[in-house]
This record gives structure tokens, C-alpha cells and sequence, in this order.
């Protein structure tokens, strides 16, 4: 690891380990010491060393990311592990949903619900989201949050989509609403 490279918190690291099941995240691999951190996009240009941008792999597996294990196969992967493995609550699991299913970058939250922020948290701490814009509408009378989806959110949802597993359209809900 370069020297201007900083190292990451323990939590996230753990993090990290229990997502792979404290081995390499290739299925069928099976080695569990030493593990390496992969990064999907590039940290020399994005500098992004949230848990959403990184997986971890055995040295070999991490040596063949960019020549024979290509960076959408490692998102569909973490994609798997991430829902496989309950990562995520059932809302925040209807939003990405409505991102795979009905390809839309943004959403408007309605934040009558205080809870609300709770399920999107996660996944913006995973650099998945990021919030765009914050105001009151008069109409509605409560506070609107708009939310995007990062790069990485997109490759993200793009590989759900791709991964076989299930996806089902979320029932249209009065905190939600997509904008195209």
C-alpha cells in the first residue's frame, strides 16, 4: 500500500471481512489468510475507500481484477453478498429496487416520517447515495431530501439487476417518489 494511502478504521475493515464471510469473495475459492482489499473503482483516481467501493479477495483473486476478473464481475458478486446477507433493511432494500427495476438516478424523500432518514443512511454511508438537495415544500408542508445515486450506486444497482436475484417493483409509497 502507497504511503499516501490511509488506512481504514477497524470497523470497516471488519465490515469488510463479515460481507466475504472472512475469506476471499470469489465463490468457491475458499482462502481465508491473507486477504487484500480490492478496490471496484480505482482509489489513485477516485479516492474512495468507502465499503461500497471495496471488496475483499485472496492475493491471487486480487492480482487478476482488471485481466481476467473484470470489475462488473466483483459488483455482481458484492451485490449477491450484500442482499444474501441482509446488509440492508427491507425499505432500503425497495428503494434500490425501484433504482435496478426502473433505471432512475434520483428520488425525493418526503421526510414526514422521521424514520425515513434511517433508510436511506446506510446506504449513503456505503457511498451509494448522496444527497442533492434540501428544502421545504410548501405543498406537501414537510421538508423534501433529494437523492442521488453516486457512480458507484449506479454499477451498483446495474449489477443487482444483473445477478438473477429477484426483483420486484415496490408498492408506491407516499415518502417516496421517483423523478426521471
Amino acid at each position: 500500500m502507497p504511503q499516501s494511502r490511509p488506512s481504514i478504521s477497524a470497523a470497516l475493515k471488519r465490515e469488510l471481512l463479515e460481507e466475504a464471510g472472512y475469506g476471499c469473495a470469489i465463490p468457491g475459492c475458499g482462502v481465508t489468510m491473507p486477504l487484500d482489499r480490492a478496490h471496484l473503482l480505482d482509489w489513485a483516481k477516485t479516492r474512495d475507500d468507502r465499503f461500497g467501493n471495496q471488496i475483499m479477495l485472496c492475493k491471487n483473486h486480487h492480482g487478476l481484477h482488471g485481466k481476467t476478473i473484470a470489475t462488473q464481475d466483483l459488483r455482481v458478486i458484492k451485490a449477491k453478498l450484500a442482499f444474501r446477507q441482509g446488509r440492508y433493511g427491507k425499505h432500503a432494500l425497495s428503494l434500490l429496487r425501484m433504482h435496478a427495476v426502473l433505471r432512475i438516478p434520483r428520488i425525493d424523500l418526503y421526510q414526514s416520517n422521521e424514520n425515513l432518514r434511517a433508510t436511506v443512511d446506510p446506504l449513503a454511508r456505503d457511498g451509494y447515495y448522496q444527497l442533492r438537495k434540501r428544502e421545504f415544500d410548501s405543498r406537501q408542508g414537510c421538508i423534501v431530501e433529494r437523492w442521488e445515486l453516486t457512480q458507484n450506486g449506479r454499477f451498483f444497482t446495474w449489477a443487482w439487476r444483473e445477478s438473477g436475484d429477484e426483483l420486484v417493483i415496490p408498492v408506491e409509497s407516499k415518502m417516496c417518489r421517483h423523478v426521471a
